[in-house]
């Protein structure tokens, strides 16, 4: 008999704790049914950044495609400006020897030599014509032939 009230009393020890476990199981079921709409809520608010992220991509894609367009028109453009602005110093490096000379030639001339030019009552043509590129260089103005006066 002692062994029939040991199990009788293991199996109603066992059924208490399957009935603790029927209350846990109700409780954590209850909590799950409360949660269910803000785990839906949830739900609908991730598909909606989903659709969100999915709309900005093509948007972004759409812009890196346009960036791609104006960053080859850039260098193009960056290319033609490279070749204009060496083209440029090639041509102020093949000007820039004779603007010298000619600033040195300038400077090497003497009151004397002007007073002669000016003794002169008509001067040869290319006496006349010659002072017009100095004048204008040496002033940074542009200057037109002059009629009988220097």
């Amino acid at each position: 008999m002692t062994d029939l009230n040991s199990k009788l009393k293991l199996y109603k020890l066992a059924a208490k704790r399957l009935e603790t476990a029927r209350g846990a199981i109700r409780n954590v079921q209850d909590e799950i049914s409360s949660l269910a709409p803000l785990l839906e809520q949830g739900r609908k608010e991730v598909e909606e950044v989903s659709e969100q992220v999915a709309q900005e991509e093509v948007i972004v894609k759409e812009m890196r495609l346009a960036c791609e367009v104006e960053e080859k028109r850039a260098d193009e453009a960056a290319a033609v400006s490279n070749e204009i602005r060496e083209e440029c110093q090639r041509e102020l490096d093949e000007a820039l020897p004779e603007y010298y000379s000619a600033i040195k030639s300038i400077d090497s001339l003497k009151s004397d030599d002007l007073q002669e030019v000016r003794s002169l009552t008509k001067p040869p043509q290319l006496v006349e014509v010659l002072p017009v590129p100095f004048v204008s260089c040496s002033e940074g103005k542009k200057v037109g032939k002059r009629q009988g006066s220097l």
